[in-house]
């Protein structure tokens, strides 16, 4: 029975909208067609039944992922969100659009390849104030329409089943942790947004990473880098927890391990246009709403399980304390360092491997080096719906089953079962079979890979929320799509309680300095030579004090006895003994 409870209780929620496209369709020429600049930054575009038109362009989308102009210069880059929308990079602005689809009575999806809903246009920034709709339609050479491209899908949203206790009890765990700096660690980042990725061999990188058991020297203990396992309830929003926890973890390595935020899951589902609410949604929606308009702290719009019907977005409650506030008619952001920090931006973001279906395995080991990303998958399959983590699972597993080790792979009779991917989790790391005391014994001779992942099912689900997932051969669709963001201009605090800038400090000579294990050494040796200094001269006035009692008892003798002396024998003269008084006291 519990089994059965088990199996009916996760449903998932990824689609943004129930389109269908894929980039041969998209390859060739399109005409986009833009608005005149919004006074409303927040405006929603797909709301929009018609446009008022005052701008056209032509351009052409070639493959892998670059644009260009009717005279074929390349004008920028582009890349596909899933197979349900498109980001165009050119000409200094970006767009983002999702594509057309009709739904008939029964419920019936047809996708329409060829031509896009009303989407956003703005300058290529951080925290832009000049949007636009426009739309876009798919032309041939004499700049006509072509031919529909349609598809017919079936509705593939569903919903996750959980109690609100359960999320509560998740999303209060983390304010029972305490972070504290680690001055040993200097993060890399490495910025590879909407480029090609070299492809380098596993042997470059370390064979073991955890972002949530962390060993940054030998000299200090693991730490963990990564949120607690939170749980997304009955609400569709594993893309709002997956791509915020990952933003949080970035944060946290990018300021030293001194920044430890909460970021509002809810905001994401109520007040991004970008995305649908509890029916789904993707990272790269989320961070696009995060490099527009930013995202709160959760305290200003707690997590309620609740759609954007349900909870407006002016639920929200930041008031003024938003540090990061935009300048009037610049493109610039003004931080005002007195108020506290209610609002986060990032400042890059992409597909893995740098435009989607570029996702490889060694491009994903490449981007962990900077901190977890995020990952799709589908999660549909009975076995992982009830995979028990690495600990246990000889206790349910043994023999030839998929996961006797700990590493979870599909059940034979499973694999055709996989379809697209419907969920999106934490990617926090990889490792091979074998390389921790908490492995089990191996099925085979030969190890093993495995990526670590971290769901947002609460900590009841497989190893306390996260699990090991074989590594190589694209389990569940797992290195398909992975996605990255960084931070915005994180800074660090020091123990005095300061700020200081990353971006201006974290590359010099002294903070490099600072920051390596050496100097700390340096510090503690000269703290201890300190300390055995202070007892050494304590030590020293102390034998002082009891030498110089020791002398004046010694002369009190010496006195008295010469007076004795001199009053028995009238040989010695007083000249003679005051003489020798004298050399004694001199001493």
């Amino acid at each position: 029975m519990f089994l059965l409870i088990i199996l009916n209780l996760f449903a998932f929620s990824f689609a943004d909208t129930p389109v269908d496209c894929n980039t041969k369709d998209i390859i060739g020429q399109w005409k986009l067609e833009i608005e005149n600049i919004s006074d409303d930054p927040l405006v929603n575009c797909q709301a929009k039944s018609e446009l008022s038109i005052l701008d056209t362009k032509i351009i052409n989308l070639e493959q892998p992922n670059i644009i260009t102009n009717l005279k074929k210069q390349q004008i920028g880059t582009w890349t596909m969100i899933h197979n349900e929308g498109i980001d165009l990079f050119f000409d200094g602005k970006r767009y983002f659009t999702l594509f057309n689809y009709t739904v008939d009575e029964e419920g019936i999806v047809t996708s329409h390849c060829e031509s896009m809903r009303p989407g956003w246009s703005r300058n290529n920034i951080i925290h832009p104030t000049n949007f636009s709709c426009f739309n876009g339609s798919k032309v041939n050479s004499k700049l006509q329409p072509v031919e529909p491209i349609t598809r017919i899908i079936k509705p593939k949203i569903q919903l996750n089943e959980e109690s609100e206790d359960d999320i509560e009890y998740s999303l209060n765990m983390k304010s029972k942790w305490i972070k504290r700096p680690f001055q040993s660690f200097n993060a890399t980042f490495i910025h590879s947004h909407n480029k090609l990725i070299t492809k380098k061999k596993d042997k470059q990188f370390p064979s073991h990473l955890d972002w949530s058991n962390h060993n940054l020297t030998n000299y200090i203990p693991s730490i963990n880098f990564v949120d607690p396992v939170y749980n997304q309830g009955k609400c569709g929003s594993c893309y709002a927890f997956g791509a915020l926890s990952m933003i949080e973890s970035r944060i946290l390595i990018a300021s030293n391990y001194t920044i430890d935020v909460q970021l509002s899951q809810q905001e994401i589902v109520s007040c991004s246009p970008y995305t649908q609410g509890c029916n789904g949604g993707y990272g790269t929606t989320v961070n696009e709403w995060i490099i527009d308009h930013g995202i709160s702290i959760r305290k200003c719009f707690p997590y309620r399980l609740k759609n954007q019907s349900e909870e407006q977005c002016s639920s929200k409650n930041c008031g003024d304390g938003n540090r990061i506030q935009k300048q009037a008619n610049t493109d610039s952001i003004d931080q005002d360092d007195t108020k506290p920090q209610n609002t986060y931006f990032i400042d890059s973001y992409g597909y893995v491997g740098g435009y989607y279906g570029a996702c490889t395995q060694e491009a994903m080991i490449v981007e962990l080096q900077n901190g977890p990303i995020i990952v799709s998958i589908f999660a549909s399959l009975d076995s992982f719906k009830t995979y028990h983590g690495w600990k246990q699972s000889k206790k349910y597993f043994s023999g030839d089953n998929n996961q006797e080790n700990g590493i979870y792979r599909p059940l034979p009779d499973e694999y055709e079962q996989i379809k697209d991917a419907n969920h999106i989790v934490l990617l926090v790391g990889y490792g091979t079979d074998g390389d921790d005391s908490e492995q089990l014994n191996r099925r085979n001779d030969e190890p093993e890979k495995y990526w670590i992942i971290q769901n947002s099912w609460g900590r009841s689900w497989g190893q306390d929320g996260q699990a090991r997932i074989l590594r190589g051969n694209n389990t569940i669709l797992i290195e398909q799509e992975a996605e990255y963001a960084n931070p915005y201009n994180v800074r660090i605090i020091d123990k005095r309680g300061s700020l200081w800038n990353k971006s201006a400090n974290r590359g010099s000579v002294s903070y490099a300095i600072i920051q390596s294990p050496q100097f700390f050494a340096l510090i503690g040796l000269s703290f201890i030579a300190l300390i055995l200094l202070i007892i050494a001269v304590i030590i020293g006035l102390f034998r002082r004090s009891i030498v110089h009692n020791e002398y004046t008892e010694l002369v009190g003798i010496r006195i008295s006895s010469g007076d004795i002396n001199s009053g028995q024998e009238d040989e010695v003269s007083g000249d003679s003994s005051a003489q020798f008084v004298g050399s004694i006291g001199s001493g």
